[in-house]
């Protein structure tokens, strides 16, 4: 959900702005997940400015809209959701008539913690909020930055050459959990737990973890010979009814999808074929690609779940385009994290897939209209706030089209998890 940002009187020319709210997994070295860090564009967190009574009301009705209208379980379901918040804001949360059930407040400690601030801590802690210091320097026998620790469960430190060891150990020595914010890459992720670590937060899982080719593990080939098989367009309802039917798992997938709340069909579909012909050959093919693709061994759950996220959000940014090319834009979204999942090239990959030449394009050349609609989505999973202003697609369809990506991928990826009995 988008909310616009009403202005003052005397900025009744300016543009309305939106509050643009994503998510990014925070993992452990395992790759489970500890929560998701919730990124927002346009928050009115100024604490300069000549109204001090204004930017109170700015932080209030970004904070508003986070817990209450958009709501922070919509995003991050039953996880915990990490938010940092500069201390002017704090001080507002800790007025504001919510509660912090699975969510976790970030603060900045890297500057001097003072009396105030700590007491405001202390209201979110007894309203059921977690608390996670920013930065925080080593300090030993600073009483303000003890008490601080007392009340918190977690320490971030953002990915930078100038991490201090010496720190992030003092803080685990407190029983706080060290996580680490910003590692793009996997030389940094490396870095990070090399240094003990526990929590990696970052958009290095979008990265291949080699791009050297290697020979694909059965379970991934049997996916790209499927996605091959799909993507042929000699195939039509009867071939691909005979495709799915040699696999009992992916047939009961597909058919459980399909008569889903989703769909909400009139009638129960019972067969593959029936789905096809009801459907249409192209929807199911959106179908058994993501159900394939979700359906991937030795992939990180949150990895596919971010394929979803880019199908679903492409596919939805793409409603003013024609029927074909909506349903093209799904594949790019998907398949734009192929290498990635499969950890091979992705020219590579492509290569053993027919498909359409838009396709391929927007995916290797990133040229045409489908590749312009890759912009938005990878900018609001990086929370890369200027390249989303750079795009052709507003901020508030963005924020439309990302909150219900989020909410069917989940949906989604519990069906695709899902075993015949």
């Amino acid at each position: 959900m988008a909310l616009p940002i009403a202005k003052t009187d005397t900025d009744a020319s300016a543009p309305v702005d939106t509050v643009v709210v994503t998510r990014q997994p925070i993992l452990d070295n395992v790759q489970r997940l500890i929560g998701y860090e919730l990124l927002v564009h346009n928050a009115e967190w100024s604490d300069r400015g000549p109204d001090s009574e204004e930017r109170r009301d700015g932080m209030q009705r970004t904070l508003m809209h986070a817990f209450i209208d958009l709501g922070v379980e919509r995003l991050v379901g039953s996880a915990e959701a990490f938010m940092s918040l500069p201390r002017a804001a704090i001080l507002v949360a800790a007025s504001l008539p919510i509660t912090g059930n699975r969510t976790v407040i970030g603060v900045d400690c890297s500057t001097p913690l003072d009396d105030a601030l700590i007491a405001h801590l202390g209201t979110l802690r007894r309203k059921g909020f977690r608390l996670a210091l920013e930065n925080a320097p080593l300090l030993e026998g600073d009483m303000k930055m003890q008490r601080a620790i007392e009340l918190a469960q977690f320490a971030k430190y953002a990915m930078s050459d100038t991490l201090d060891p010496a720190a992030m150990k003092w803080m685990r020595s407190y029983g706080l959990r060290v996580v680490v914010s910003g590692i793009d890459t996997r030389e940094q992720l490396q870095r990070a737990a090399a240094l003990g670590c526990e929590g990696f937060e970052g958009c290095y899982l979008c990265e291949p973890d080699s791009v050297v080719s290697t020979s694909l593990r059965e379970n991934k080939l049997s996916v790209l010979r499927l996605l091959a098989a799909i993507e042929d367009p000699s195939n039509g309802p009867v071939e691909l009814d005979a495709i799915i039917r040699t696999d009992a798992t992916l047939s009961y997938k597909v058919l459980r999808c399909v008569n889903s709340a989703y769909f909400s069909l009139p009638v129960k579909v019972r067969s593959v074929l029936h789905a096809t012909v009801y459907l249409g050959v192209n929807r199911i093919r959106n179908w058994i690609r993501m159900i394939a693709i979700s359906g991937l061994k030795d992939c990180p759950t949150e990895l596919l779940k971010f394929a979803l996220i880019r199908g679903r959000m492409c596919e939805l940014l793409a409603a003013k385009l024609p029927n074909d090319q909506r349903e093209m834009a799904f594949t790019v979204g998907l398949f734009s994290l192929l290498d990635a999942l499969m950890n091979t090239p992705l020219e590579e990959l492509l290569a053993r897939i027919p498909l359409a030449d838009e396709i391929r394009n927007a995916l290797v050349k990133r040229t045409g209209s489908l590749a312009r609609l890759l912009e938005p989505v990878e900018a609001c999973e990086r929370g890369d706030w200027r390249r989303l202003e750079a795009s052709s697609v507003p901020a508030a369809a963005c924020a439309e089209a990302y909150v219900d990506a989020v909410t069917w991928a989940e949906n989604v990826f519990e069906i695709g998890e899902a075993e015949p009995a």
